[in-house]
């Protein structure tokens, strides 16, 4: 439980006490990273791996989308980033914090915009922060390790596919944003089947309390992605609404679509939650109903012997003049009288549907 709860927070101890803009990472370490550089139009296409940050060259050509594709987060590409772009320190910062709230800034110059790709690995959710930087010439993509989530993008600037192909920068980003939320979909498959198995499991053990287990981590889980989508939401809604020369009139219905789709993830995401909550008082109910029919058949053999027990006192008393102890069969008549009374609780019980 513990470890489940830990993923809501990632110590900042760090970074206490220190200036606002201070370049500290945030999270845990990540393989080598890797940057490649992506340059296309509707006629041609390049992608090439470099070493650094210092390394790219943009090309300025206004019929040429940049996009430079960060894989892996560490501290000196994003200080490389700052210094070659100029880049403010606090957006910096935001970058290397692996648990920033998803959000856009404007900069007017360019746009940050930041949120999470959330995965099952093992039965188990964990989460990766991608960011987005919208220049007037390029786009910058920040992953903490290389997920492969871009892979249709790039598939299709290779090809040579799509509206991509002869569009700008702010609709790759767009593109970009759009395949990461698609991911969510997949989410909420998953989160459907782990839900279903919840219910089936609540139904057919009533003895244990692995259900019970099984819906907290459902709940822990839906309470760890609403965090990060209601803000991702809101992002979506601010980047559609944003007054901004980096995006053009032809993307904007584009990224109305997309909060769309977010708006999807956030309903489901409520719905799955009311669900839960209904199997549990659901499961809680049964299991209450299983121990009262138990209480209740108890409580019949109580009320059946109780009358049987004192018969059987009376005669168990050790005086010495009980004329009945004397009467010939007088043992067998006392045992069909207890049955009898026994039998006419029954009936009585059952006439009253109590049994």
């Amino acid at each position: 439980m513990k470890n489940r709860i830990k993923r809501f927070f990632k110590s900042r101890k760090e970074k206490i006490g220190l200036p606002p803009g201070t370049l500290k990472f945030i999270g845990e370490k990540t393989n080598e990273s890797t940057i490649e550089y992506v340059q296309f139009n509707a006629s041609t296409h390049n992608i090439e791996q470099v070493n650094s940050i210092n390394d790219i060259t943009i090309n300025n050509n206004n019929d040429v989308v940049n996009w430079i594709k960060i894989s892996g987060l560490n501290v000196d590409i994003v200080e490389q980033l700052g210094k070659k772009f100029n880049f403010h320190n606090l957006m910096l910062e935001d970058i290397l914090n692996t648990d920033q709230r998803p959000k856009i800034d404007d900069f007017k110059d360019y746009i940050y915009f930041v949120l999470k790709k959330h995965r099952y690995l093992d039965d188990s959710l964990s989460s990766q922060q991608i960011s987005f930087i919208l220049t007037p010439t390029f786009v910058i993509t920040i992953e903490e390790d290389n997920s492969g989530l871009f892979n249709p993008i790039l598939e299709r600037i290779k090809n040579n596919q799509g509206y991509i192909c002869t569009s700008k920068s702010d609709y790759l980003l767009y593109a970009l944003i759009d395949v990461a939320i698609d991911n969510y979909f997949t989410l909420i498959e998953k989160l459907d089947e782990k839900i279903e198995n919840a219910r089936e499991l609540s139904m057919q053990s009533l003895d244990n309390n692995k259900p019970l287990i099984a819906l907290r981590n459902l709940k822990d889980d839906l309470n760890y992605l609403r965090k990060y989508i209601l803000p991702t939401k809101e992002a979506v809604y601010k980047l559609e609404r944003l007054e901004t020369e980096l995006i053009g009139e032809s993307t904007d219905k584009f990224l109305r679509d997309l909060y769309d789709h977010i708006n999807i993830i956030s309903e489901n995401l409520e719905l799955y939650k009311d669900t839960v909550i209904g199997i549990r008082e659901d499961y809680i109910s049964n299991v209450n109903l299983k121990m009262n029919n138990v209480i209740q058949l108890l409580t019949i053999v109580s009320s059946v012997f109780i009358p049987l027990t004192f018969i059987a006192g009376v005669y168990g008393m050790n005086f010495k003049h009980m004329p009945e102890l004397e009467t010939e069969n007088g043992y067998f008549i006392v045992l069909g009288f207890m049955a009898l009374v026994a039998l006419i609780l029954l009936l009585y019980y059952k006439i009253k549907k109590w049994v």
